[in-house]
């Protein structure tokens, strides 16, 4: 109920508005953020690195993409 006090529209920071209602900002954003779509590509892409990792999950990511510049730290 609280957070419905707040708005980004207002002089106030939000910073100010969230310590003044008691709303931490964490909850705030928790519950103002707007779904992002998730594009096909990119859930593909997740999907087939998560495949990659789950078969050899003792590899290093600069083992997955040798030609991407990825240098191991260690």
């Amino acid at each position: 109920m609280r957070q419905a006090w707040l708005s980004r529209e207002d002089a106030l920071p939000l910073l100010r508005q969230c310590a003044l209602a008691g709303v931490s900002r964490a909850t705030y954003y928790a519950h103002h953020q707007h779904a992002q779509p998730v594009d096909e590509e990119d859930t593909m892409i997740l999907r087939l690195i998560d495949e990659e990792y789950t078969r050899h999950p003792f590899l290093a990511v600069a083992a997955w993409f040798p030609f991407s510049g990825c240098v191991a730290g260690w």
